[in-house]
């Protein structure tokens, strides 16, 4: 499971970075591409102007984002596919008797299937208490966050 974590964090993070990059992609486009307008008092002689898109897209290619952009995108596809894979694993895994574990069929519900049930739903479902499955639920919680904020996660974002 901690494997899992850690992909999942690393996908939120390569997600973040995403945007990022794709804000400043946004920023050197607007400077090229103004929403408004803006006139200018002095008459074209004719001479040759070179093109606003070709200069963008110059730009992009200096600074090396559409690079970054285009490994960013393959590094989310990858990890999407792992993440994708590895709770398909997930789903099927059962402890040695043969039986789920509370914990993981609270996980399960919580995360995997409708992901909208509420506590009182998954308490429904399984037939536990209310009081159990917060305390549970908890218990997958801070499991989560603790292997989802590693040192090592964060320097990676």
């Amino acid at each position: 499971m901690e494997n899992y974590y850690k992909q999942i964090a690393d996908l939120l993070c390569s997600r973040e970075r995403l945007n990022t990059l794709r804000d400043r992609q946004s920023e050197i486009f607007d400077k090229y591409f103004p929403i408004t307008v803006r006139y200018t008092d002095s008459v074209s002689t004719g001479g040759e102007k070179q093109d606003k898109m070709v200069s963008y897209i110059a730009e992009l290619e200096e600074s090396g984002l559409d690079k970054e952009i285009k490994k960013i995108i393959e590094k989310i596809d990858k990890l999407q596919n792992s993440i994708y894979r590895m709770e398909m694993i997930l789903k099927n895994v059962e402890n040695i008797s043969g039986v789920e574990n509370l914990e993981y069929k609270v996980l399960k519900l919580k995360y995997y299937e409708n992901r909208n049930y509420t506590l009182q739903q998954i308490a429904d479902k399984l037939h536990y208490s209310l009081d159990r499955i917060k305390q549970v639920s908890a218990d997958v919680e801070r499991k989560i966050k603790s292997n989802y904020y590693t040192e090592n996660t964060l320097i990676k974002c």
